[in-house]
């Protein structure tokens, strides 16, 4: 199951969700992200699609507005630097 959804970063641009329920993580490359209950990470591994290991240095909720309108709250998403 997928979930498309729009959040606002701490600059006032939407950035695009797309949620994957069969995913380990949902993560994003916006250092400038707006997160809830933000945790510092220790330079965490995350493995992409392509096999390629680069590290989360945070992690923390934000709350995703569907295309449907629903308001839907990822929890213990992980902040990515450099993830594309």
């Amino acid at each position: 199951m997928a979930l498309c959804g729009d959040s606002t970063g701490s600059t006032g641009n939407e950035e695009k969700w797309l949620g994957d329920t069969g995913s380990q993580i949902h993560a994003t490359g916006n250092v400038r992200m707006r997160v809830r209950n933000q945790k510092v990470l220790n330079n965490e591994p995350v493995k992409g699609c392509s096999g390629k290991i680069i590290n989360a240095t945070t992690s923390g909720n934000v709350t995703v507005k569907t295309e449907d309108g629903v308001m839907c709250e990822l929890n213990d998403i992980r902040i990515v630097p450099g993830l594309v």
